[in-house]
């Protein structure tokens, strides 16, 4: 009985020993296998020549901004020698920076395929305001913060922001440019970024929230799209105490009277709202 286990256990052991064996023998020839297919394409694509660019650039909810000839500049101008060119010699890091110098790409991402292709994707960033300044002058601030021009293809359907307002575009996020008291007295920028956050949190008020109008004290002055009336909520700050008073009345008003017989609504004071018929 004995002698039965030991040959057993002898023959449970060579099989755990081939099976380790063949393990390692597979692993070892999947690893030169790669190696040498790493190899064989790395040779081809430094013999491949480059024949085709392809841009794509994708829309922001249906909207797009720019479009694959907008980038066409900026990828040629960063190589413009690009087709015909072999792969290996492609300046993929100079393509990508010089599409990532337009204002309204929010990623970019450039790569080489082994046929020979050069492909560019691109995507946008996500206007969330409109700022007119007092001169005619104008761009968006986009949902990081960042400044972005107005486009010729498209224009986006977010509040806008008007009054005594003498904006500049900014290359940093307004958030991280605006940090100092002083930078922050001197532009509305900031406030209007915070202002749009929080009103986009709240579909009701987000659809009310048409135009902005900011006086030279920094106050705001909401048009909305619904009503003859204008709602002063004056500084940007305490804001959900505002709105909520603001959801309140309108709760009121709705059934109870006409709310076209009121000419301003304001928000600024606590506890209270303040009407002017």
């Amino acid at each position: 009985m004995t002698e039965t286990k030991n040959t057993f256990q002898k023959s449970d052991r060579r099989k755990r020993r081939l099976r380790v064996f063949l393990i390692n023998a597979t692993a070892i020839l999947g690893a030169f296998s790669l190696f040498g297919l790493l190899g064989f394409v790395s040779k081809k694509q430094k013999n491949t020549v480059c024949w085709s660019v392809e841009i794509t650039v994708a829309p922001v909810k249906g909207e797009s901004f720019i479009d694959e000839k907008d980038l066409q500049k900026s990828v040629f101008i960063a190589n413009d020698s690009i087709v015909g060119k072999k792969i290996s010699e492609v300046d993929i890091a100079g393509i990508y920076h010089r599409v990532m110098t337009n204002p309204f790409v929010r990623q970019a991402n450039v790569f080489t395929t082994v046929d020979g292709r050069c492909i560019v994707n691109a995507t946008q960033r996500m206007p969330i305001a409109r700022i007119l300044n007092a001169d005619g002058s104008g761009f968006y601030l986009d949902s990081e913060g960042f400044t972005v021009p107005l486009s010729h293809l498209h224009t986006a359907r977010v509040p806008i922001f008007t009054g005594y307002l003498n904006e500049k575009q900014t290359k940093m996020p307004v958030v991280g440019v605006f940090t100092d008291s002083l930078q922050r007295a001197s532009s509305k920028l900031d406030d209007i970024f915070q202002f749009v956050q929080y009103i986009n949190e709240n579909e009701f008020i987000k659809a009310q929230v048409e135009h902005v109008y900011i006086d030279d004290r920094g106050n705001f002055e909401i048009i909305p799209r619904v009503g003859n009336h204008r709602i002063s909520i004056g500084k940007v700050e305490n804001l959900d105490q505002k709105f909520k008073k603001l959801m309140a009345f309108y709760a009121n008003v709705l059934n109870n009277r006409d709310l076209n017989i009121y000419r301003k609504i304001n928000l600024e004071f606590d506890g209270q709202v303040v009407c002017v018929k």
